[in-house]
């Protein structure tokens, strides 16, 4: 499949997507990418939806790209949040037991202004699978005085200024449409993940599920 094709089948499942989640509100700390960058001149375009435990239910799009074979640049879009985040690769599983990257997130959202902080991601591919244990760090400046009024945890968010987000994830990836060792085989994945994000004293259980292909 060409990349042309590729965008029109994206593009459709996105805005089908959007369609269903149309005035959902939430922001999460949903990582659904893996514990190893894009090869050099990859890029990886994904759409999915992502919620907590209270029901609040976004969409989610995300785009990266391989700049070497150690570093990426991901873009990502969340219902009102847009972030750009550098990946860095540490460990290879070629050469390791696993697969380990460090990151740095900066963001912005009109829920809570600029934000930005570092995370790590370990984990490992086995044939079709790629199971992944992430660790985020969100510090924001604040919650505008909007949502402090209508917000239903106003009183848990209030005097907090960082988030902590750990989640458990795999990826599912499908047969290769090509198998070309002179260039870039195309692969479409399915990927899950859950865990918990912790504020203040709190701690409310998050899930995410998307669906892209890697080119």
């Amino acid at each position: 499949m060409d990349k042309k094709n590729h965008f029109k089948v994206m593009k459709s499942l996105l805005f089908l997507l959007s369609l269903t989640l149309l005035g959902s509100s939430c922001v999460t700390g949903a990582t659904l990418r893996t514990a190893r960058v894009l090869e050099k001149g990859q890029f990886e375009i994904s759409g999915g939806a992502v919620g907590t435990e209270c029901g609040d239910v976004s969409q989610v799009v995300s785009g990266a790209y391989g700049v070497s074979e150690k570093l990426e640049i991901e873009g990502r879009w969340e219902n009102t949040y847009i972030a750009l985040t550098p990946r860095l690769q540490i460990l290879k599983s070629e050469t390791s037991m696993i697969d380990c990257l460090t990151f740095f997130e900066f963001g912005y959202s009109d829920f809570s202004g600029f934000q930005w902080g570092p995370g790590m991601i370990l984990g490992r591919r086995w044939d079709f699978i790629e199971p992944y244990l992430s660790y985020r760090f969100r510090y924001f400046n604040s919650i505008s005085n909007r949502h402090q009024k209508t917000n239903r945890f106003r009183k848990k968010f209030l005097g907090t200024n960082h988030f902590h987000y750990l989640k458990l994830g795999n990826r599912f990836y499908l047969p290769r449409f090509e198998n070309d060792p002179e260039k870039h085989s195309s692969q479409w994945f399915i990927g899950v993940e859950g865990g918990a994000t912790i504020f203040a004293s709190e701690a409310i259980f998050e899930w995410g599920a998307n669906i892209g292909f890697v080119y």
